[in-house]
């Protein structure tokens, strides 16, 4: 579980790095988001990620969302 705090601005490249891999992996994740003005837990495979507008695209049974850096609090990816 990667757990995102206050220190995102130095730990963003490191974060990235990590979900491209998942998204390779196509492994399901788990994020706990800021969304729409409340907590939110979207589950689902990374299918792209943005690096120069810091977000990624989520896909699920749903649809998708796509969700930036900044309204993630925690990403479980549950095999570590």
């Amino acid at each position: 579980m990667i757990v995102i705090n206050d220190e995102l601005h130095r730990e963003k490249e490191s974060i990235l790095m990590r979900l491209e891999e998942l998204m390779r992996e196509r492994t399901f994740v788990t994020f706990r988001c800021y969304l729409d003005q409340r907590d939110r837990e979207i589950r689902g495979i990374v299918t792209r990620v943005d690096r120069e507008a810091g977000a990624i695209k989520l896909s699920h049974d749903d649809g998708f969302d796509i969700i930036e850096l900044s309204d993630m609090m925690s990403i479980d990816f549950g095999n570590e």
